[in-house]
């Protein structure tokens, strides 16, 4: 059995009320901010643009012809479980099958049962139907639109992990925040202008987001302790399961209340309040931290992965580029992260797309089961990151097999998941969407426990940029996955759609097999932190125990200087200090 050594075995330093809890906090409402601005064009589009060569609601239900169903349909539709009950009876009478398990799958008559009951609930709902949008665009163009942010995002992350290691992570973290919520007030104006404009307006937030997430990873370097970085960052990232979760059901409500154009403006101001409160209580190092307690500081001296000295900022941070770009760990998180995005991605920007082509959900509706898959991340997630940090300490296995465990389990989840959301049924949906939350609640045990996090026992020193990479990796299903589905379903059938997830689901488990296979938690020794601390470090050197100090050189950048041993007394005394 292998153990996992930790840094420092002090005690813990109390979590509540403490200054790496509140830090971690605003990471929370950051990420939570981060993804709202990113996401919101995917429901924005189906509240602005009219679907496509199909026939009004409102007249669908006298043009529809059922020839031999039509018995079925003919009755009142105010009752939408009598509705369901009938066609359970149709799958049963055709198929021999059990109502309650085929009701989940496709009929041929189910595109048919489907428009009826959007016709039903648009004659007896006054809400706006996902119909009266104000723009013709093609899908071409609103995959361009969708994917516009992707392009952007794609060419700054190794710049923006760069950025917040060399200027500082708090100055990228503003930074990023300020202008991707400035520019997310401006999107209506450019959608008006054209769709064109409203892709550059997007192309340049992609571009401003780039040093968000890396600013994130680097204060856990310098805030977390190892044995505690599952739960603090679980804190920190359950911003995007809180987005994930709960941006669609608020821009339903947005756009079915005060129309699309809010969506826009009320989650840019609330990235413009979020800014002011950062400022006040993010800070670089524990070390800056006018607040932070005398037994929380030196616990963070004692555990965190990186070390600090008074001259970070004008330290010239020597980067191993060739070590980190043909590292094997490093490069199987690259491929994991791009596996896992992509189906990531291809739910949360086209789930409501899927619900209002294949089963013509209204706004409302769509906002609620669009959402519901990622409550079930959210639920799950806090507690998986505790969880792992928990056999971590138990020692059970090493902590490379701990997190293939962990990210099989949210890769194959997931892809179940994905095969089953091609198979919707509207006759029976809510069944149907249980399934699906429940397998992608999976997913958190991959990105909180599985490859994301073991970036920082591989090279702690250099997480930043290394995310920065990862991300890039990443990005790229943003703006591949829009062509996909443009060029997959032109029609928007469920037979297209089914193509459109049985691929996601096979790039998750394509990750899954890599990363049990080829991934790795050891330090690599190219990241190794070969600073120490001024508090003195005991070292061997050629055999004999010697004192390493920290003296600085000619520009005052800290650097090891070999001293004579020390008596047991001076060493005590240079120890306790």
């Amino acid at each position: 059995m292998k153990s996992d050594p930790e840094k420092g075995s002090m005690k813990p330093a109390p979590l509540l009320f403490s200054c790496r809890l509140t830090l971690f906090i605003v990471c929370m409402f950051a990420s939570f901010n981060f993804l709202l601005q990113r996401m919101n064009i995917s429901f924005a589009l189906v509240c602005m643009v009219k679907r496509p060569n199909t026939t009004s609601l409102l007249d669908l239900d006298a043009s529809l012809d059922f020839n031999t169903s039509s018995n079925y349909f003919s009755g009142s539709f105010d009752d939408l479980h009598n509705l369901t009950i009938e066609a359970d009876s149709l799958y049963n009478d055709s198929n021999h099958m059990s109502s309650s398990v085929i009701s989940v799958f496709e009929d041929e008559n189910d595109d048919a049962v489907c428009r009826r009951m959007a016709a039903s609930r648009s004659n007896s709902s006054k809400s706006r139907f996902t119909e009266d949008g104000e723009f013709e665009w093609s899908k071409d163009v609103q995959g361009a639109i969708l994917g516009s942010f992707f392009y952007g995002y794609l060419f700054t992350q190794i710049f923006g992990g760069w950025l917040a290691e060399r200027f500082g992570a708090k100055i990228a973290f503003l930074g990023s925040m300020a202008s991707l919520s400035i520019l997310t007030l401006l999107n209506p104006i450019a959608a008006r202008y054209g769709p064109e404009f409203l892709f550059a307006v997007r192309l340049l937030q992609g571009l401003t987001h780039g040093a968000a997430l890396p600013s994130m990873n680097v204060f856990s370097a310098r805030w977390c302790a190892p044995t505690e970085r599952g739960m603090l960052m679980g804190i920190a990232f359950g911003g995007f399961g809180f987005a994930a979760a709960f941006t669609f059901p608020i821009c339903a409500f947005l756009c079915e209340n005060f129309g699309w154009e809010s969506i826009f403006y009320a989650t840019g101001a609330f990235g413009l309040l979020l800014l002011a409160v950062s400022y006040f209580l993010v800070y670089e190092w524990p070390e800056n931290h006018p607040r932070i307690s005398a037994q929380e500081l030196e616990y963070l001296r004692k555990t965190r992965a990186v070390s600090y000295s008074s001259s970070q900022k004008s330290k010239k941070i020597h980067v191993p580029w060739r070590k980190i770009i043909t590292s094997g760990p490093i490069n199987v998180i690259h491929i994991t992260h791009t596996c896992f995005t992509w189906g990531f991605l291809m739910v949360g920007m086209y789930m409501p797309t899927y619900l209002k082509e294949v089963l013509y959900m209204d706004t409302s509706q769509n906002g609620l089961y669009s959402s519901l898959p990622y409550m079930g991340m959210l639920s799950i997630h806090f507690s998986v990151g505790t969880i792992f940090d928990f056999f971590r300490r138990k020692n059970c296995c090493s902590v490379s097999t701990l997190r293939k465990i962990f990210n099989s389990v949210g890769m194959i989840g997931p892809a179940i998941s994905m095969i089953l959301t091609g198979f919707l049924s509207c006759t029976n949906i809510e069944f149907g969407i249980a399934m699906i939350t429940i397998g992608q609640a999976f997913g958190e045990f991959s990105f909180m426990g599985g490859y994301m996090l073991s970036i920082f026992e591989v090279a702690p020193k250099y997480a930043g940029i290394i995310i920065g990479i990862t991300n890039t990796f990443g990005v790229l299903p943003g703006f591949l996955c829009p062509l996909f589905v443009s060029l997959l379903t032109p029609n928007g059938t469920r037979e297209e759609w089914i193509l459109v997830f049985g691929i996601a689901a096979g790039m998750n488990v394509l990750g899954a097999i890599l990363y049990a296979i080829f991934g790795s938690c050891e330090l690599q020794p190219w990241a190794a932190n070969k600073e120490r601390r001024a508090s003195s470090i005991i070292a061997p050197i050629n055999g004999t125990r010697r004192n390493s100090q920290l003296q600085p050189d000619g520009n005052g950048i800290l650097k090891e200087q070999e001293m004579l041993p020390l008596t047991k007394d001076h060493r005590k005394e240079q120890s306790d200090g």
